[in-house]
């Protein structure tokens, strides 16, 4: 089912595909797995991880694993996550806990060997994957329809993507919220790319 649907997004012509990671549904890395087989050119990620049920350590690993089995086409999505309240997951300080898992999941894929100490979780100077990584920055998306979360996926994002809406008049509010954070940090706001998903 996932390799035929794969390749029909990848002969139609679209240029990624993602798989939700809501709770209570399948996890997506096993489907994007076999999309990655099946095809060549299309990226490929999670639409999107959040920063509480996995560690950062075994984010990184995942994110690593897709990026060499299809050949350095993953990005990784990360939001706050939905639906969390539900298994008793306290989100308390969301903003704080995304920007640690990005610095930890960048850390580790970029071969860092230093101490990195977040509210949540830590790094050591000799912790690292024990494996070969494809690529040492692999793209990333962040979802959000916060104006603080847009402002740091503005810093940090390669794009961001919008859940929830296909209503394109509020392209202009996001596309400010975003250059907030990349005028921040020094970006070209333009870089960071903007998707609305339908749901």
């Amino acid at each position: 089912m996932y390799p035929a649907l794969a390749r029909l997004v990848e002969a139609l012509g679209f240029s990624a595909l993602s798989i939700y990671n809501d709770l209570w549904y399948q996890p997506p890395l096993t489907p994007l797995v076999l999309a990655a087989q099946a095809t060549s050119r299309i990226r490929l990620g999670v639409a999107s991880y959040n920063p509480w049920l996995l560690h950062p350590v075994e984010l990184a690993g995942q994110i690593a694993q897709l990026d060499l089995i299809s050949d350095g086409r993953a990005y990784w999505g990360l939001s706050r996550g939905a639906w969390l309240d539900e298994i008793g997951v306290d989100q308390q300080q969301p903003l704080r806990r995304l920007r640690e898992t990005i610095d930890m999941v960048e850390h580790l894929l970029a071969g860092k060997h230093a101490t990195y100490r977040g509210t949540a979780a830590r790094l050591e100077a000799n912790h690292a994957l024990r494996f070969q990584v494809q690529r040492q920055n692999v793209p990333l998306l962040i979802g959000s329809w916060g104006r603080r979360t847009l402002a740091l996926a503005g810093e940090r994002a390669h794009e961001v993507k919008i859940g929830g809406s296909t209503n394109p008049d509020i392209v202009p509010l996001i596309a400010g919220w975003v250059a907030e954070g990349a005028t921040h940090a020094g970006r070209e706001p333009a870089e960071i790319g903007i998707c609305l998903g339908a749901v």
